[in-house]
């Protein structure tokens, strides 16, 4: 199968520190069989005779303040059969090969892939609590424009038709933070709220562009190992039943913060597990958590959920990212993972498989904020 990189840019080329838009255009090229660059009439710089210089696929666009018409032309622009989305300040994590890719576009049952985004502050350092963790972009999709819905606000979600995959650690790291000093993120915050705020943009974007003025916390990044995709379960000695592994949960926490933790679900029962599939079967499953104070639960209608993730087979296995809110009271707690069905916990049923529980030191909100030390901040 082929993979067309879209990315769609406004004055990529001196928005962004010098040489990064060239730099991820290099990237993009290396790792796709058609590369499209669409650039907004309104740039004032060199952007577009850079792109040219990577691609004969580079295309002028009306300016799209709510991205909208911008999203559309990726179908009929790009020619693979898969399309990745970019933006002009992302990249994307050292895990995404082309042997990756071409994995991920073989799994049939897949429509589109939800991709998790880390927002840097630094070259190795992401903000790793709510709201910088938690979102995921429908960026990777099949180029078939008849199953896609289209958004009507600024920086909602196309949406579409099929069953998902969320995708655990293969990042799409944004550098907007990184790259952008207090000033131009201000005048960013400013330009949507005077022009787009009729539009509703589903999210505090003071809150969001301007971290440095509410709590956040870092961490550093560690892209060493490989998740699993809806791989087969290669150990013989396995639990029977349906079993939640974590694979990496922070040993503290901050009281009321969230936060990401990645499991991995393993299948061992005669049992296919399933998404929902957008406009054509509804989910039963989510992942949740319980929080234990010594043996007994807390309030599990308070705790969070995650969309199940993907299809998880019999003898097959799959690595999440599940949002974890912190309890609002500083002790020590223990944290399990568990799937939830309609009110159901599968740790609760008889020869569920095993469900690992950690302990969490819960601690009190300490301000102001710091950045880990010794990060070496860019831009």
């Amino acid at each position: 199968m082929k993979l067309s990189i879209y990315i769609a840019t406004r004055n990529g080329s001196s928005r962004n520190p010098p040489g990064t838009f060239a730099n991820l255009l290099q990237q993009f090229k290396e790792l796709a069989d058609d590369l499209v660059v669409l650039v907004d009439d309104t740039s004032t710089d060199d952007t577009f005779e850079i792109a040219k210089g990577f691609t004969k696929s580079v295309y002028s666009f009306a300016h799209d303040p709510l991205f909208i018409e911008m999203r559309r032309q990726s179908f009929y622009r790009c020619n693979g059969d898969w399309i990745f989305a970019a933006d002009d300040d992302d990249k994307l994590s050292s895990l995404w090969t082309r042997p990756v890719f071409e994995r991920l576009m073989r799994l049939r049952s897949v429509t589109h892939y939800w991709v998790p985004t880390r927002y840097l502050v630094s070259e190795d350092l992401y903000l790793s609590t709510a709201p910088y963790i938690g979102h995921c972009s429908a960026s990777f999709y099949r180029n078939i424009e008849s199953i896609a819905v289209l958004p009507s606000k600024l920086h909602q979600q196309m949406a579409f038709a099929g069953e998902p995959a969320y995708l655990a650690g293969l990042y799409t790291d944004a550098m907007n933070f990184a790259w952008s000093d207090r000033n131009t993120r201000e005048a960013t915050l400013r330009t949507y709220d005077e022009a787009y705020d009729e539009w509703g943009t589903g999210f505090d974007q003071t809150r969001f562009y301007l971290y440095e003025d509410y709590y956040f916390e870092t961490r550093r990044i560690d892209d060493s190992k490989m998740p699993m995709i809806m791989e087969s379960i290669k150990k013989k000695a396995i639990a029977r039943g349906i079993s939640m592994q974590v694979l990496d949960c922070p040993e503290s926490m901050t009281i009321g913060q969230t936060y990401w933790i990645t499991v991995r679900i393993v299948n061992n029962s005669d049992r296919a597990l399933l998404p929902q599939s957008e406009f054509i079967r509804w989910g039963t499953l989510a992942l949740s958590y319980h929080w234990l104070a010594g043996s007994e639960k807390t309030a599990d209608e308070s705790n969070l959920r995650t969309p199940f993730p993907a299809r998880v087979l019999p003898k097959h296995q799959h690595d999440a990212l599940v949002k974890v809110k912190a309890p609002g009271t500083p002790g020590t707690y223990g944290l399990r993972l568990d799937i939830l069905e309609e009110q159901r916990w599968f740790f609760d049923v008889q020869d569920g498989g095993l469900y690992e529980t950690r302990s969490v030191e819960v601690q009190a909100l300490v301000w102001p904020p710091q950045i880990e030390p010794h990060a070496k901040p860019r831009g």
